[in-house]
C-alpha cells in the first residue's frame, strides 16, 4: 500500500514537471526580446513602443542602436545661448551630451537636445541626440537604412547636414556635423540660426 502511495506522488510530481516545461516551451513564460531576439544591421525593431532601425550591433546582434524613424530641422542652440560654453563634447556618446543639457541647462535654449529629449517619458534619457561619431556610423550604412526606412514607412534621411551633439571643445559656440552627401565630419557656429538636420538615437 505504501509502495503504491509513493507511486502515485511521484506520478504527480511528474506530471506537474512536465506542465511546467510545456508551459515554458508554449511561450508562457517568455524572455523579453531584446535579450532573446538578434538583429543585424537595417533591421526593423520594435518593442514594447520603441520604433527605429537597427545601425549598429553587439553581443551578436542582441543589443546595438537604432535610429529614430522620423527627424526634424532645428538650431542647436536659441541665440539667448550663444554665449554659453556648455561642455557637451564628447565624440562618442551622444547619450553623456544629452544628459549635460537636459541636467545643467534649460533645454527650451537647446532645440535639437529637446526634440530627443521629449521622445523620453518619466524623466529618463534613453532616446537621445547622436554624438559626431555615432552620425559617422549612421553614414556608413547610410543605404541599407535608406532601404529599411522606406519599406517600413520612416522618413528617409536626407542628402545634406546633421548637426551631433558635440560641442567643439576648442572652438567658442561651435558643434560638430556630418554632411550626408560626402561623409565629411566639420565643425561650424550655432549662431545665424542655423537649422539642420536632426535624428535621435537609443540603444536597446
Amino acid at each position: 500500500m505504501k509502495k503504491t502511495a509513493l507511486i502515485l506522488i511521484f506520478a504527480f510530481i511528474g506530471m506537474i514537471s512536465c506542465k511546467k516545461d510545456d508551459d515554458q516551451n508554449n511561450g508562457n513564460n517568455p524572455e523579453p526580446p531584446s535579450e532573446t531576439t538578434k538583429y543585424s544591421i537595417g533591421d526593423y525593431y520594435k518593442v514594447g513602443g520603441v520604433e527605429g532601425i537597427v545601425f549598429e550591433i553587439s553581443e551578436n546582434g542582441k543589443h546595438g542602436k537604432i535610429i529614430s524613424m522620423d527627424e526634424i530641422t532645428a538650431e542647436w542652440a536659441l541665440t539667448s545661448s550663444w554665449t554659453v560654453l556648455t561642455n557637451a563634447n564628447d565624440e562618442h556618446d551622444g547619450l553623456i551630451n544629452t544628459n549635460i543639457i537636459h541636467k545643467d541647462f534649460d533645454v527650451t535654449e537647446y532645440p535639437a537636445f529637446k526634440w530627443c529629449i521629449d521622445k523620453n517619458s518619466n524623466n529618463t534619457i534613453k532616446w537621445y541626440f547622436p554624438a559626431k561619431n555615432e552620425l559617422l556610423a549612421i553614414y556608413s550604412v547610410y543605404e541599407i537604412l535608406q532601404d529599411a526606412l522606406n519599406k517600413h514607412g520612416g522618413n528617409l534621411l536626407n542628402n545634406s547636414i546633421y548637426w551631433s551633439s558635440t560641442e567643439h571643445p576648442e572652438h567658442s559656440f561651435t558643434s560638430w556635423f556630418v554632411n550626408f552627401s560626402t561623409g565629411e565630419a566639420a565643425f561650424n557656429t550655432v549662431k545665424f540660426d542655423n537649422r539642420w538636420f536632426v535624428r535621435a538615437i537609443r540603444t536597446f
